[in-house]
């Protein structure tokens, strides 16, 4: 009990594998986020909660392959979550530009 899974493994196979978790997890928080449908309350936190959620793949990566996983799963998360930061902003013009 407490053995590593992955200790008879190949060196390639075992960085392959830890590569592809980080990117599964980046690609499903960002899925998550993505089709979460925005609104007040529950699904307001929903969102925070799946923001806060991005950092876990870095953080996994930085542990993995260090700074330099760490910086390519930031960048990945970013471009992910960029644009979406553009659609919320178009969404939320209208009020914005509204005169009271």
């Amino acid at each position: 009990m407490g053995e590593d899974p992955l200790k008879d493994v190949h060196p390639a196979s075992e960085w392959r594998f830890r590569a592809a978790i980080v990117a599964l997890l980046v690609l499903a928080v960002a899925a998550g986020h993505w089709w979460t449908p925005r609104g007040d309350g529950e699904l307001h936190a929903l969102h925070v909660l799946l923001r806060k959620l991005f950092l876990l793949p870095v953080v996994l990566a930085a542990i993995w392959f260090n700074l330099r996983g760490a910086v390519g799963a930031a960048g990945a998360v970013t471009m992910l979550y960029a644009p979406l930061i553009d659609v919320l902003r178009q969404l939320a013009r209208p009020l914005r530009d509204h005169v009271w």
